[in-house]
């Protein structure tokens, strides 16, 4: 085995360092690309900042430039592995041996894993020194900010062993043959959309555990599907399919995108002007908006007496507060965010004098000077925070957690505690409170209008009450939370014309949903002093039916099991009731077909019974994607007229499966040298 690793490394380690160097000038090139726009800010050329960019290990670009090239990498690395013994006197020599098939591959496998750790595992390791040494990076560090690189590193092993699988299968290069990397491009996608690295973790051990079995039981056979133990052809049979899944998903983008004919997608939302009317605003679809009193009549220009433009009615708004309202006050993460993956570690606040502040999942403000990269400070509710000390009292997620960037401009400067709100000033390092619910009572959701020129109103919502004040402590306007949560957490207040204001109260998402979307809008006038003058319930939305046909019918594709499986676990993800609808019936027709043509292709090549029933649950459960596996996977042979009952026979067997007949004698052409015992004369004596 010894000489086996050293004959790998000698064939393969001009690979590895040419991928060194290109990962290398890959992760430097990410890194100063993150950190360049910190630069241009401060010299005035910009007025925005990227928070992810600041912090390397979590930027989105970064992630994705390195899940590219380990995975090409990886998968250009396995191949290569096998493609030198491609030649049959070579894998003749390699397999004769005085070893066994599987210690051989395990050498390749070893062998692998170090030169894939010399091109893409020193680079990120280089990338995680320079992040944690103080002055590099103007962002907070935790390690486990460290685990999607790690994940990425092991993504990159399962494209190894997907190369090497690629390697060794017994199939044409425009056909199946790259079949094998199917799962682990999958994993790729995954990796990318799951909120938890465990699960991440979980997904590329269960994948690598696949793709193991189905290269051991390939490498057994020399790449031959029909010689192979059961669990590989079961793994080779699930590595295809998932291939064939995803070549399903892009003819079904494709043919959507070509055949779709449904128009655009319209909707329509309530919109209360200055003077307190309420309007319904429809949009969308490619034609101009509608806009209609709660009698549906349009609402008409006076000067033109045509339809209000959109344009003109938006100078209308009145100033707005909205906010969320949430009692239990959990971390942010990225589950609603795509790949902003910083705001599971920490959310950008302000910039202070070219200090970056932070939210810390800890509670905490951390400040990061922009200029020398070095931490400056640390604030909680009770002030300055000594580095490591642990928080008596911390903050709440900001109110505008989502909000993935630095601007010139001083954002609000609140923040929440529990039951109290903080006024806060990051340059003296202070946290002032200046409202304070009861206990019992707590802060559910806060908004800020940093447009005053004199002080912040802030909107806060608690428990018993709705209560708009300014950063000084005075009340300009409280009013009791009815309708209240759970089934309103959705708060907006309007200031009208002559220092009154409307309230509106809009229904939990998903608690609607269950509902049946029964719960209507609400809204209440009020005058300054906070005495209702009236309530409404608006009527309920039209629903514009945004069902494709066209997407309908290219997802019959889909087969029952993953489909059905998939809208179960969407619907509990969602909380909402499963119904099973009328598409969900007729994608059986296409599994049913699947069945169909898997068994009489079987009878057609004479598959046992075991055989016919296994392919028949197979093509079943999969549907297209399984067919298109099992012809994949199966080795075909040729077939030709039988001599003795001109039926189409494989020319596998030495027997015609139709009648018995042996093959017929080759014709003779005059070259033979040897003839049979029988037709041998003897001379006389």
């Amino acid at each position: 085995m010894k000489q086996l690793l050293k004959k790998e490394w000698r064939e393969q380690f001009k690979v590895a360092l040419i991928g060194l160097v290109i990962f290398t000038i890959v992760l430097i090139t990410a890194v100063r690309t993150g950190l360049s726009p910190l630069r241009t800010l401060f010299q005035g050329y910009g007025n925005t900042i990227a928070a992810a960019g600041l912090q390397p290990l979590v930027s989105s670009s970064l992630l994705v430039q390195s899940a590219f090239f380990c995975a090409l990498f990886g998968g250009l690395l396995g191949w290569l592995q096998i493609q030198a013994e491609r030649h049959p006197d070579l894998r003749a020599f390699l397999l004769h041996r005085p070893m066994e098939r599987t210690t051989i591959l395990w050498s390749k496998l070893l062998a692998g894993l170090g030169l894939y750790a010399v091109g893409a595992g020193l680079p990120m390791a280089g990338l995680v020194i320079y992040v944690i040494i103080p002055g590099h990076v103007p962002a907070p560090f935790e390690w486990a900010m460290v685990l999607p690189l790690v994940n990425i590193f092991l993504l990159g092993l399962l494209f190894l062993v997907a190369g090497m699988l690629t390697g060794a299968r017994q199939a044409r290069w425009y056909g199946s043959r790259i079949f094998g990397l199917g799962p682990a491009v999958l994993t790729a996608c995954l990796m990318f959309s799951v909120h938890e690295n465990w699960h991440a973790l979980v997904s590329l051990a269960l994948v690598g555990a696949l793709l193991m079995v189905t290269l051991w039981s390939s490498f057994q056979t020399g790449g031959t599907y029909s010689n192979q133990c059961r669990s590989g052809k079961v793994a080779l049979s699930l590595t295809c399919v998932a291939t064939a899944y995803i070549l399903s998903g892009l003819v079904i983008a494709v043919l959507d995108s070509l055949l779709s004919t449904n128009p655009p997608y319209r909707y329509s939302n309530y919109q209360i002007t200055k003077d307190g009317q309420v309007y319904q605003v429809t949009q969308g679809g490619g034609v101009p908006a509608e806009i209609t009193d709660l009698n549906g009549r349009l609402l008409l220009d006076k000067s033109t007496g045509k339809p209000v433009k959109l344009a003109d009615f938006n100078r209308r708004y009145p100033v707005v507060f909205s906010t969320g309202v949430n009692f239990k006050h959990s971390d942010p993460n990225a589950e609603y965010y795509g790949l902003n993956r910083n705001i599971s570690y920490f959310i950008p606040w302000r910039m202070s004098d070219k200090v970056l502040w932070y939210w810390t999942r800890d509670g905490r403000l951390v400040g990061f000077d922009g200029i020398t990269r070095l931490q400056v400070g640390s604030l909680g509710p009770d002030g300055p925070v000594v580095a490591g000390a642990a928080l008596q009292r911390r903050f709440d997620p900001p109110e505008t957690y989502y909000y993935n960037y630095f601007e010139t401009f001083n954002p609000p400067r609140v923040l929440a505690s529990g039951n109290t709100l903080y006024l806060v000033d990051v340059d003296h390092q202070t946290a002032t409170p200046f409202f304070t619910a009861t206990n019992q009572d707590g802060i559910g959701g806060f908004s800020v209008n940093n447009n005053a020129l004199v002080s912040e109103e802030v909107l806060v919502v608690t428990r018993e009450a709705i209560h708009l004040i300014d950063t000084k402590g005075r009340t300009l306007l409280s009013v009791p939370y009815e309708p209240a949560v759970p089934a309103y957490s959705q708060i907006s207040v309007y200031e009208l014309a002559g220092t009154n204001y409307a309230v509106e109260f809009l229904p939990d998402y998903q608690l609607n949903i269950k509902l049946g979307g029964k719960l209507p809008d609400q809204i209440a006038w009020v005058d300054k002093n906070g005495g209702l003058t009236r309530r409404e319930k608006l009527p309920l939305l039209p629903e514009y039916n945004s069902d494709d046909f066209v997407n309908n019918c290219c997802l019959l594709i889909v087969s029952p099991a993953p489909r059905l499986g998939g809208e179960l676990v969407s619907a509990h993800h969602d909380h909402e009731k499963y119904h099973f609808d009328k598409w969900d019936g007729l994608s059986f027709i296409p599994a049913i077909f699947s069945v169909l043509v898997g068994w009489v292709w079987g009878r057609r090549y004479h598959f046992t019974g075991r055989e016919q029933a296994a392919w028949a649950g197979f093509n079943f459960v999969f549907g297209i994607p399984g067919l298109l596996a099992f012809f994949c996977v199966q080795e075909w042979p040729a077939r030709e007229t039988c001599p003795h009952c001109r039926k189409q026979r494989l020319v596998d067997r030495e027997q015609c499966e139709h009648c018995g007949g042996e093959f017929a004698p080759p014709v003779r052409n005059g070259t033979e040298i040897f003839e049979s015992a029988g037709a041998v004369e003897t001379t006389p004596a």
